[in-house]
């Protein structure tokens, strides 16, 4: 059967797209290094460490002195019995910035729920203390869902693109560098 210039150029693109996505799988990128969620009388306490792997792109931007942000999402989420798709019961959303410090070397960061910059001595540094810390979850309906087997808490964390300038939002459409993100990720109960 003989494919048309079309067919076999769609072919072609599409191998290209499988290759360059098994690429990115295989580098480094975000992942969750530790999670705990501890049960007390009338809450439950998250915390989330996550280990972020960095491209070059982003650490050489960061070295040029670009500000970054960083979107944490967090959520509870029960199935449903019918259709597809889960229910959101509570969504817990922060941004963290992360830039290289004016006054002498290092780099300074703003914490998830801070609004404070803090200055640390390296890169790695600066990312493992974006992680969530003692999020305690205290409304009555969401921590009876979360005792319950079949509710559970995911994860996810990404580079806010909007917040890039401009000049490297136009690079976005040419180039997957800035494309930093993590699937989401369910937590164990």
């Amino acid at each position: 059967m003989m494919m048309l210039p079309s067919g076999r150029l769609l072919l072609a693109l599409l191998l290209l797209g499988f290759l360059a996505a098994a690429g990115q799988a295989s580098q480094g990128g975000p992942r969750i290094a530790s999670s705990d969620i501890r049960f007390a009388e009338n809450a439950a306490h998250v915390s989330v460490r996550m280990d972020l792997d960095l491209n070059q792109s982003l650490v050489d931007a960061l070295d040029g002195g670009m500000l970054v942000f960083f979107t944490h999402e967090l959520e509870i989420v029960e199935p449903r019995l019918w259709g597809w798709g889960e229910r959101e019961l509570y969504r817990f959303l922060a941004q963290a910035s992360v830039r290289r410090s004016d006054y002498g070397p290092g780099f300074e960061y703003r914490g998830f729920r801070s609004n404070l910059w803090r200055r640390a001595e390296t890169l790695d540094e600066a990312l493992a203390a974006m992680a969530v810390h003692e999020l305690v979850l205290d409304d009555p309906l969401v921590l009876g869902t979360l005792r319950r087997l079949d509710a559970f808490v995911q994860n996810r964390i990404e580079v806010d693109l909007d917040k890039l300038p401009n000049p490297i939002k136009i690079e976005l459409m040419t180039s997957a560098d800035w494309l930093f993100s993590s699937p989401w990720t369910r937590l164990p109960n």
